[in-house]
């Protein structure tokens, strides 16, 4: 494949495609948490949809270190989705076990900062259907 063969959207990037991931800490071993397709899936598999995927994850972000057993598997979702890119033999209960409470702010950042960097830009569109909050009312 030459350069000639690669079509970048002139709203994309190199940046956007170099993108690595944001680093965290986990099991002793630095990983690069991105959402990928694979990633991505997970979550849609766990939500139905991303947008209560985000929608759960909020509640975390919001908790004030109010932490309810809901909110642990939500983060530990968002953490292994966020890994399966870098290692497919990893496995939910792998990383809920490397999980601790000492760098959950710190993770916490990461997933929002993986998050911002993975997934398309939403244009400001003004009002949005309030179903899917990515889709601009006709």
């Amino acid at each position: 494949m030459s350069n000639n063969d690669i079509n970048v959207n002139k709203n994309n990037s190199l940046d956007d495609i170099a993108y690595e991931g944001a680093e965290i800490t986990l099991g002793g071993k630095t990983r690069r948490l991105k959402y990928n397709f694979t990633g991505i899936r997970v979550l849609l598999r766990k939500y139905g949809s991303l947008q209560k995927a985000l929608k759960e994850f909020s509640k975390i972000e919001k908790s004030n270190g109010d932490i309810t057993n809901d909110m642990l598997d939500v983060f530990t979702t968002m953490i292994y989705a966020g890994l399966v890119h870098e290692d497919k033999t990893l496995t939910f209960e792998q990383v809920d076990g490397m999980l601790n409470f000492r760098n959950v702010t710190k993770n916490i950042e990461a997933i929002s900062e993986a998050l911002a960097n993975s997934l398309p830009e939403t244009p400001e569109t003004g009002d949005t259907d309030e179903k899917n909050p990515k889709t601009p009312v006709s």
